[in-house]
Order: structure tokens, then C-alpha cells, then sequence
């Protein structure tokens, strides 16, 4: 098939005085080089919890802001050809070649990951891993069941299912929105979309405020907890803040440098807010992932904007290009590395005094095994399955 035509980009050597952001290239540079970040924040996440559980706070808040940022780019990157179609820019998309193109890019990678990680568990005994389990994780259903144990042998997983019911979600609250548009002027349907993006963020937190109320029980239960808080309705803040990003993709708002450093400077402010808020408390159930979504949008949108010196030279960097190549199996994998080897050198005594050695062992040995691990599932996996979803292109308009 014809794939469409992206207008050419020029290099970004320096950065921009009032920037048009989010050209093609450098929408998707930025966009993977934030993603490998937040994924080697989890990576970090997973690490103090073995090996510092008492910095509970700075743990958390790592994974929180983390995960937030995850599904702000699912908004940014997916939604751009719906609101462009609701702007009657372009046709609406096939959501045959969407869903195809989703499956082939996150499924593959997750199995083995799911795979995987229950045969580590079966072997060093670490958690019980059933065949329920198992099913409900392949089927990306596990999201739905405390039961389940959502996190339990595969912590990072739960994030792709959220991640899956978004995708099922996109097309078709894109079909029922778009005869709703088209009563309207093309004109007022931006002010529209924007008002429908602030109100999925605010019913996002209430429907989070309602459930902190009614089932006080569910904020401090792990596996209740991610059911009811984590789920694709409760993270509506961080995917909106993401299609609002896409919906000024679409404008080609050009943004003056005031506005870009005040974004910075708000989105950081926000991220080191989130260390002040206590996890496990209906505070931290309601607002944290509302305040990380808000974060992670802005601080994107700061740098797109060159509010951050040589952001773009470090992102079309050989080493973060590789690093953003290898993000998604390091995610998948690393904690099946990292338990299997904490099993291995704790074995099941408790070290009340672990030395440096100790500590090095487990650090340069989950990094050290991941990198492997996630090249081998990157190069025999995941990328034969990229050339078939890359394959799978609309014609151009």
C-alpha cells in the first residue's frame, strides 16, 4: 500500500525561537525518547523496591509519573488522525488497520514477557503463578479481577492492558463522537474537543474521588487498588492530557518561548509535587496520577517547544535512538530478570546487612541480564512483527 507522504523536517540543530511543534520526525523522536526515560524510571522503581523497600515514597512516585507518561503519549501519538478526521482534515481512519497495527506492535512482545515470567516464577518459587493467572494476562483481562493478582508476577503488565482497553476504546468513542461534530461548524468543533477533553480529566477524578469514598478499603489493597484506580476510566486525565497535546498537533499552534519555559517550569514543579504525597492514602488514590499526567504533558510540550537547550540533539542521539529501540522489551522483561536473579544471590534468608557487593551484584546484573534479554526478544520478536505492522499503511488521501 501507499503510505503517506510526511512533508520533509529539517534537522533540529538548534532550537526554534517560536516553535511550530510536533513535525512528524520530531514528534516520534520525542515521544520514544520519553517513553525509554519513563521505562528506565520503572526499572529504577523495581530496583529500590528490592533492594531499598524503605524509600517507599520516592519508589512510588518514580512508578507513578512513569506510568502517567506512558499513557499521555498513547493520547498524543494515537488520537492525531481521529481529531483530524473530526476536523474533516483527512477520512476516518480503518480501525481494521488500527487495531491490526496495535496487536501486531504490543501483543507479540507481551505473550513471551507473560510467558516468561510465569516459567520464572514456576522455577524459583517466588509468587504462584496460576493457570487462571495466565490466561487473564494473555487476554489482557487481568486489569478487570483483583483475583488476578495484577501485578503480582509481572508488575509492568498492567499498564498494557490499560493501555489495551484505550486502543479498543479510541475507534469507538471516535465513531459515536464524530455525527455528534458534525452538527456543528468546523470552526466551533476545536473549542468542542477541547471542553470534552476537560471533562473526561474531570470525571476522571471524581469517578476516582467517588471510589476513594465509597470503598476506603480499595486504596490501601494492592490488587483492589489497581482494579479500581488503575483502570482506563480512572487514567482519563493522563490520556486526554495526551489528546490535547494531539489536538495542537493538529492546529500547528505555533507557541512563543514564554509559553513553552512556563510549561517547564510547571511540569516540573508538578513532578516534584507528587514526592510530597503520601502513597497509599486517598490523597495519593485521588490526585497522583492526575498530577503525573499533567507533568509528564507539559514537560513534553516544553520540549517540542525548545524549552529545553539541545533537547532535540540528544534525542536523535545514537545512544537514545538505540535505548528507545530496546524500551519496550526492557520494560517487559526486566522484572522476570530481576526476580530471578534476587532469587539466586538472597536465595529466601533475609540479609539484615547487605554490603556493597550485595548491591552491585543485583543492579549490574538486572541491567546487565535485561539489555540481553530485551536485544534478543527486540531482534527475533518484536521486530519481525514491526515489518508487518509497518506494512499495514492506509493509502494517502
Amino acid at each position: 500500500m501507499k503510505t503517506l507522504e510526511q512533508p520533509e523536517v529539517p534537522a533540529l540543530t538548534q532550537e526554534p525561537a517560536a516553535a511550530e511543534p510536533f513535525d512528524g520526525r520530531a514528534r516520534v523522536a520525542y515521544a520514544d525518547a520519553f517513553r525509554a526515560t519513563a521505562i528506565l524510571l520503572v526499572v529504577a522503581d523495581h530496583l529500590i523496591q528490592r533492594l531499598l523497600p524503605q524509600y517507599v515514597n520516592l519508589r512510588v512516585n518514580l512508578g507513578v509519573w512513569a506510568v502517567d507518561c506512558f499513557f499521555v503519549l498513547s493520547g498524543f501519538l494515537l488520537t492525531r488522525p481521529y481529531l483530524e478526521a473530526a476536523l474533516e482534515r483527512r477520512p476516518f481512519p480503518s480501525s481494521r488497520l488500527f487495531f491490526a497495527r496495535r496487536f501486531y506492535r504490543i501483543w507479540p512482545l507481551y505473550a513471551a514477557a507473560t510467558i516468561v515470567a510465569a516459567l520464572g516464577q514456576r522455577i524459583h518459587g517466588g509468587h504462584h503463578v496460576s493457570l487462571a493467572d495466565v490466561l487473564a494476562h494473555l487476554t489482557m483481562t487481568h486489569n478487570f479481577v483483583p483475583a488476578f493478582d495484577v501485578s503480582a508476577f509481572n508488575p509492568p503488565l498492567w499498564t498494557m492492558a490499560v493501555d489495551a482497553d484505550f486502543y479498543l476504546l479510541l475507534p469507538l468513542t471516535a465513531l459515536a463522537v464524530l455525527p455528534l461534530l458534525r452538527r456543528f461548524p468546523v470552526a466551533q468543533r476545536v473549542g468542542l474537543l477541547f471542553a470534552l477533553c476537560g471533562a473526561v480529566a474531570i470525571a476522571s477524578v471524581v469517578l476516582r474521588a467517588a471510589t476513594a469514598f465509597a470503598l476506603p478499603f480499595a486504596v490501601t489493597d494492592p490488587d483492589t487498588n489497581f482494579v479500581l484506580f488503575r483502570n482506563v476510566f480512572a487514567m482519563g486525565s493522563a490520556f486526554v492530557t495526551g489528546i490535547v497535546l494531539a489536538l495542537l498537533t493538529v492546529l500547528k499552534t505555533r507557541i512563543q518561548p514564554a509559553t513553552a519555559y512556563a510549561a517547564l517550569g510547571i511540569g516540573v514543579a508538578a513532578g516534584l509535587g507528587l514526592f510530597f504525597i503520601a502513597p497509599n492514602t486517598p490523597v495519593a488514590a485521588i490526585f497522583s496520577d492526575f498530577i503525573g499526567g499533567l507533568s509528564a504533558g507539559l514537560l513534553l510540550f516544553a520540549c517540542l517547544n525548545g524549552a529545553v537547550a539541545g533537547a532535540g540533539k540528544i534525542v536523535h542521539s545514537k545512544l537514545v535512538v538505540s535505548i528507545s529501540a530496546l524500551a519496550y522489551a526492557i520494560y517487559l522483561f526486566h522484572a522476570p530478570v530481576l526476580n530471578t536473579l534476587y532469587s539466586l544471590i538472597s536465595g529466601h534468608h533475609h540479609r539484615a546487612h547487605p554490603g556493597i557487593l550485595y548491591y552491585l551484584a543485583v543492579v549490574v546484573g538486572t541491567l546487565a541480564g535485561t539489555v540481553l534479554v530485551a536485544y534478543l526478544a527486540h531482534h527475533f520478536i518484536e521486530q519481525p512483527f514491526l515489518r508487518r505492522k509497518d506494512s499495514l499503511r492506509e493509502s494517502a488521501p
